[in-house]
């Protein structure tokens, strides 16, 4: 199955779900931060954030308002989560949008073997060790730029 193949399998809604969108009014963005304030952030008020998708959207907001010039911010890991190998949290600053993007356990299988060993290019994300093994990196068509 060649990587054209195995892309399209990876449908949007069945494997590849996105479970919630943030969008900040421009008026709620903050205006100035320093990279201490957002520290100090980090370990006190982040933790008290609804969800990990608007903590992710609002450490961008900051990192943008402390003279930091971000395109897109990532952040992706695997989960100890019986139907989700695992989560991928994005924000753009050119759709002001964080999305929480949860991967599903059969994405695995649709992954050619020569492509599970990993390869040059593409961003990777790691499977959980019940997915594959622990050590291994496997690149998802859908998490490529």
């Amino acid at each position: 199955m060649g990587e054209t193949e195995s892309s399209s399998l990876i449908v949007q809604g069945r494997n590849v779900i996105v479970t919630e969108v943030v969008e900040r009014a421009v008026a709620e963005r903050p205006a100035h931060d320093t990279i201490e304030e957002i520290m100090e952030w980090l370990i006190g008020g982040a933790r008290q954030v609804e969800s990990f998708a608007r903590t992710i959207d609002e450490l961008s907001w900051r990192l943008m308002a402390a003279g930091l010039p971000v395109l897109r911010v990532s952040l992706r890991g695997g989960t100890l989560h019986p139907q989700f190998l695992g989560a991928l949290y994005v924000w753009w600053r050119s759709s002001a949008q964080t999305q929480e993007i949860m991967i599903t356990h059969e994405v695995a299988d649709l992954v050619p073997p020569a492509q599970k060993s990993g390869h040059a290019g593409g961003e990777r994300c790691n499977p959980a060790a019940t997915a594959g093994g622990a050590g291994r990196a496997w690149t998802f068509p859908s998490c490529t730029t």
